[in-house]
């Protein structure tokens, strides 16, 4: 009897991390599919080669783009909560975590005048 519930945390645990990793990629490749054809009208090369959005890990993935004038491209991380995770899910529960996109545009310090904010 023992060994049957060790079984099936084992079996859950594993349908957490299938079911997580299916769902974190698909919210991936829906934000792609909003968003990438205002990349492409602004910059002349988007993704990676043959692939437009790098999976780095279950919960992270990359976008990259360049080809602008005055800037040396786009830099888009996609990290979202890490929902193959057994652990995670159960600490969000207590401390809730959000998915986050940070875009960042490095731009030509020589075509750009100084600046203060």
């Amino acid at each position: 009897t023992m060994e049957v519930s060790y079984g099936a945390v084992i079996i859950c645990y594993l349908l957490i991390m299938v079911v997580g990793k299916y769902r974190n990629s698909s919210i991936a490749q829906r934000w792609l599919k909003e968003y990438v054809n205002l990349y492409k009208s602004n910059f002349y090369l988007v993704g990676h080669g043959s692939d437009l959005i790098v999976q780095e890990s279950n919960s992270s993935f990359t976008l990259k783009a360049t080809g602008r004038m005055h800037c040396k491209g786009a830099h888009t991380e996609i990290s979202l909560v890490k929902r193959h995770d057994l652990l995670s899910l159960l600490w969000g529960v207590l401390y809730p975590t959000k998915d986050v996109v940070t875009i960042t545009f490095p731009m030509n310090s020589s075509d750009m005048n100084p600046f203060v904010f």
